[in-house]
């Protein structure tokens, strides 16, 4: 089994210009431990449904072809403060061109019948990354952990059976950003089974979550090259960035699949963040227009490298925000002070302007 996790540099982000995302194979040493391959840091962190999958992908594929055709477009839900990539998050745990997704819950298959830890060694060791929901606050190491009891997604990517441990890739609460922490088996069973879990499911406000007793999904990729076009396919790329910039609705063009979604879309969306950071700040979707900003960049270049290195300026203001709102929470605020506000009416003139520019050519 390869052993690989492949680390992504973001170096770009330090600087003026454009670099190129250099991957790197690392190998771990230890010969205990089963690993399937990973990316690490995630291209994408902001919601850990999209960035699993897209994980996932991206480490098989070995190239960034995926991410670049998809989470182009953002929108936003007409009765939800909350800021989207499409597809949406719900999307991302369905069956793809290269992804089979099972799903399990006391619906499919019976608590009682299930032995958690066995069951998740058995799928890695058969090619199939495993998400489990658990309780965040008992396990350490999590964002979560002593903070308030949470149901929330575990990326399961190996395990080591002499150490006892599973591999998994979460928010860690020492720096509240993603890391590979070492889960015990012991911390994951007794999680899984305890009656304040179930206890949580019933009271998750989440329709995915709710009352489902406990939820396992387990992801295996195929290299469908030959049956599947997996190179990038730049009419492809550019109609999305048509949509996002006249703010069509993406979703009547994928009806079939992900349903016709009411709300908000493209460039539109800058408006509604503008609107929801008067209110509150939520660092989800501040992450989610940082990465998107830097994936854009990327995509630019492949039409115009000049408009690419203009939108660099893009990609340091969406970060200025993110940096701004880090200390706002730090300093407990609940909204943002003008200067943010600036940074994101800025944003939005800049990038709408390069748009224009690439569609003018």
């Amino acid at each position: 089994m390869d052993k690989n996790i492949i680390i992504l540099s973001n170096e770009f982000e330090r600087s003026a210009h454009m670099k190129e995302y250099k991957i790197n194979l690392y190998k771990d040493l230890d010969e205990d431990t089963i690993y399937l391959p990973v990316v690490f840091p995630p291209p994408i962190q902001c919601y850990l449904p999209i960035s699993i999958i897209s994980n996932i992908v991206t480490a098989n594929m070995n190239n960034l072809n995926w991410i670049m055709h998809n989470f182009v477009q953002l929108f936003k839900y007409i009765d939800d403060d909350k800021v989207e990539s499409f597809p949406v998050q719900q999307f991302m745990y369905a069956n793809q061109a290269s992804i089979s997704c099972k799903e399990m819950t006391n619906e499919t298959r019976h608590i009682d019948k299930i032995n958690i830890i066995e069951d998740i060694i058995y799928c890695i060791e058969n090619g199939h990354y495993v998400v489990v929901y658990l309780d965040e606050s008992l396990i350490p190491g999590m964002r979560f952990y002593k903070r308030r009891p949470i149901v929330h997604s575990q990326f399961i990517f190996g395990f080591n059976r002499k150490k006892k441990i599973f591999k998994v890739i979460n928010f860690s609460n020492s720096t509240d950003r993603m890391e590979i922490i070492d889960v015990a088996f012991a911390d994951v069973k007794d999680n899984f089974y305890s009656k304040g879990l179930r206890n949580l499911y019933k009271k998750e406000k989440n329709e995915y979550v709710s009352n489902k007793g406990y939820q396992l999904y387990a992801f295996l990729y195929t290299d469908n090259t030959g049956v599947i076009d997996a190179s990038l396919n730049l009419d492809v790329i550019k109609e999305q960035i048509r949509q996002y910039f006249y703010s069509v609705n993406s979703s009547t063009y994928t009806s079939f699949f992900t349903g016709t979604l009411a709300g908000v879309w493209g460039v539109n969306v800058y408006a509604e963040i503008e609107k929801m950071l008067h209110k509150e700040i939520d660092m989800r979707m501040i992450c989610l227009l940082h990465e998107h900003k830097i994936f854009m960049q990327y995509r630019i270049n492949y039409f115009d490298s000049v408009l690419a290195e203009e939108y660099v300026s893009v990609v340091n203001l969406a970060k200025k925000i993110k940096m701004a709102c880090l200390k706002h929470i730090i300093k407990q605020k609940t909204t943002v002070s003008d200067d943010v506000i600036e940074y994101l009416r800025n944003m939005k003139a800049l990038e709408i302007h390069i748009l224009k520019e690439l569609f003018d050519k």
